[in-house]
């Protein structure tokens, strides 16, 4: 699968999502979908680590991550992404929407961008486990 996801660790405070492979909008929108009924299942805040080792499908990105915002559950801690393999203009372009996605939902986590693992780990303040892994649904 393109697009996996896994806690962290067994106390469930923070679910890493990887995206690696060819991936489409449909797959981030029915992983996405999963990840958030994941996350309201705990008690607890849970914070989220999107890892983007390969670079984001064609298509309007504020669409997509406008849809995931307003889905976001209230338990939803911090929402960190390690930014994909682009050049600096489309970083650029990536801030500009997390700022416009905040500005239309203020009541939902703030989305940071970061430009590596190392730098997600250091604002979380843990060790990121990378494994591969399939969805953990609870059912």
């Amino acid at each position: 699968m393109p697009i996996t996801y896994h806690w962290n660790s067994e106390a469930k405070y923070l679910m890493v999502i990887t995206f690696d492979g060819t991936w489409t909008w449909d797959d981030f929108h029915n992983q996405i979908k999963d990840i958030h009924k994941e996350i309201e299942i705990v008690s607890h805040t849970a914070d989220m680590l999107l890892w983007h080792k390969v670079a984001q499908p064609l298509g309007n990105p504020l669409i997509h991550f406008n849809s995931a915002a307003r889905q976001q559950p209230a338990n939803t801690g911090m929402v960190i992404v390690v930014a994909p393999p682009y050049n600096s203009a489309a970083i650029s372009f990536l801030l500009s929407l997390s700022s416009i996605v905040r500005k239309i939902y203020p009541t939902k986590s703030v989305v940071t961008i970061v430009m590596s693992l190392a730098e997600a780990e250091k604002l979380l303040g843990k060790k990121v486990d990378t494994r591969i892994s399939l969805p953990v649904m609870e059912r």
